[in-house]
């Protein structure tokens, strides 16, 4: 698995999922800190794109959750949330990126891919 997902709102959940396969990057998702931690043992992810509002749990405190485990520690968290003022303390947390939305979906890629998940061309506009 390439990426996980967590987001509450389903709408933006499954828009993300279906952007990211239509660019040949295979995606699951979670809806909670909770799934998320069961997906990630499950799955193993190169990258979890992490929301902050989550409805069981701060994304902060399930990114602390991820980076202090030596099983999960290595994967890549990026951040994605709407409020600019966490940046700081998602660094401090050990995010790997942070990212304000609406995503700028040319920016994600270029994170992923710095990350050793790479993109491959739309294949919806074809």
């Amino acid at each position: 698995m390439d990426v996980l997902v967590v987001e509450d709102d389903q709408s933006n959940r499954d828009l993300m999922v279906r952007r990211l396969a239509r660019h040949g990057i295979a995606a699951t998702s979670a809806a909670s800190s909770r799934e998320a931690i069961r997906a990630i043992g499950k799955t193993h992810p190169a990258i979890v794109l992490l929301d902050l509002g989550l409805p069981d749990e701060s994304g902060v405190e399930t990114l602390k959750s991820i980076k202090r485990d030596p099983a999960t520690a290595g994967i890549r968290v990026i951040v994605t949330t709407s409020d600019g003022w966490a940046r700081r303390e998602c660094n401090d947390a050990g995010a790997d990126a942070f990212l304000l939305k609406p995503i700028d979906a040319a920016l994600l890629f270029a994170v992923m891919e710095r990350f050793g998940v790479r993109a491959k061309r739309d294949t919806a506009a074809h």
